[in-house]
């Protein structure tokens, strides 16, 4: 099955809805090997700020994302390998994409008085929804899957129309019919990029924060180190969603260090700061004879004005070391080799972090409320809650958390505080909801055993 393509609705919070055009996509977010082709010209490296409009395309390489955003209420991102055309755009409220290879996932905010509807046409079906979310998933050969997450999706294919329901998929060949099934969400919540449109549609509710990741060194190496681990943090927090940026030289005019060693930036660069430091023991080398050297790690992500801290990972490996050499050799496979070292000690530390970075985040952010399912739970009472907590105010939003286990958790965006929150969840569920207790800014909810809430959930 080929890469996923996904067409989300996660409003950023440098984009405002005026700033986008009705009749064009607008390139708002992308990295890595991102190319856009107007007409039948070349695809040419894609920029930010860039338009699409009908007749155009969009493609990514490996290991690359990208974000469109169209009018006020509909995005699309695409994750690595796929490749789009954009056929119309805000055309009588209709936008359709046709995806040669990859996926989608729409979210289509709902827009009062603005009829819109989303079309994602493949080679084996056309995929039609208003104001909801899905995703696509194109295989080379052609072959579709079609998962919904919130509304419904007409499918049609092979002159067959079928209605997806909410947790539920359809696949069909090309030239074949769609059938029906239920999607795994222990499956589905393991593939990286939908855990990474988790991240984006949580990040979005709580405005989108800036992180810088200015890492430093200490003892005896150069600056490479901090780079090397540096960038690979900064690649790794963007497959997840975040708006991550590396420290600049410009940055550091006005750093310091504290007594760790861990460099402290100037407030306001952005909303939190992934610091740490890196050190570096060698042993002496004796005759002859290779090292192996000790790299280690200690970052943690802290809120940017008052450096309280939010998450924290430790990792270590060790540093191949040529006999009789020192490290940071300017030149040469050595100094290679120490760098992807260093490299993967980056990719280590955010491996680590990435469970609780993002409920920790969710939780510091004032206007959050972040609702943890507790205990044993059937899939029909996590989806009955989700439901709930999603029609408790008209302005709020509610987004389930990125799952790195058999957990689950959602986010409520919107003004309500933890006890109202925890209240009309006992009030409207409380013949298949035990509890409802909070902590901070988390509501813990726990079900009745063996007790399900009525069909179709409770609004």
């Amino acid at each position: 099955m080929g890469c996923l393509l996904f067409l989300a609705a996660c409003q950023t919070a440098f984009e405002q809805p005026s700033q986008i055009a009705a009749s064009s996509a607008r390139l708002i977010e992308c990295y890595g090997q991102v190319q856009a082709r107007h007409g039948a010209g070349g695809y040419q490296t894609a920029r930010i700020g860039e338009t699409l409009l009908p007749g155009d395309g969009l493609k990514t390489g490996a290991s690359s994302r990208a974000q469109l955003a169209i009018g006020s209420n509909q995005f699309v991102r695409l994750d690595q390998n796929s490749q789009v055309l954009v056929t119309h755009v805000q055309q009588d409220g209709i936008t359709s994409f046709k995806t040669l290879v990859g996926g989608v996932w729409v979210t289509i905010q709902k827009a009062i008085g603005v009829p819109t509807k989303f079309e994602v046409q493949t080679p084996s079906v056309t995929a039609g929804a208003r104001g909801t979310i899905f995703r696509c998933e194109v295989s080379d050969d052609g072959e579709t899957g079609v998962y919904v997450y919130e509304g419904e999706v007409d499918v049609t294919g092979a002159g067959e129309v079928v209605r997806v329901a909410p947790d539920r998929f359809a696949r069909a060949r090309q030239g074949g019919r769609p059938a029906l099934a239920d999607i795994n969400p222990d499956e589905d919540e393991r593939r990286d990029f939908v855990r990474y449109n988790r991240h984006c549609e949580a990040l979005s509710g709580v405005g989108n924060p800036r992180v810088l990741v200015a890492l430093s060194v200490v003892e005896n190496t150069r600056p490479q180190a901090a780079m090397a681990t540096s960038d690979r943090l900064v690649e790794q927090l963007r497959q997840l969603g975040y708006l991550a940026t590396p420290v600049k030289p410009e940055h550091l005019r006005e750093a310091t260090y504290d007594s760790q060693g861990v460099l402290r930036v100037k407030p306001k660069l952005a909303d939190y700061y992934l610091v740490g430091a890196i050190r570096v023991q060698l042993p002496r080398a004796g005759a002859g004879r290779a090292t192996a050297g000790v790299a280690t790690i200690h970052a943690r992500l802290v809120g940017a004005d008052d450096y309280h801290l939010v998450s924290t990972a430790q990792a270590q490996r060790k540093l191949p070391v040529p006999p009789q050499k020192p490290f940071g050799l300017p030149n040469g496979r050595d100094r290679q080799a120490i760098q992807a070292v260093l490299e993967a000690l980056g990719e280590d530390v955010a491996q680590q972090m990435a469970p609780q970075l993002m409920r920790d985040i969710v939780v510091d952010r004032p206007a959050a409320v972040r609702v943890d399912v507790t205990g044993p739970a059937d899939p029909r009472q996590v989806r009955a809650l989700k439901g709930l907590l999603a029609s408790l105010q008209a302005d709020g939003r509610i987004a389930p958390l990125p799952r790195f286990d058999s957990s689950a958790a959602f986010l409520v965006a919107g003004q309500m505080s933890p006890q109202e929150v925890a209240r009309v969840c006992l009030e409207r569920g409380g013949q298949w909801i035990q509890s409802a207790e909070t902590r901070g800014r988390v509501v813990q909810v726990s079900f009745r055993p063996g007790a399900m809430p009525p069909e179709g959930g409770i609004r």
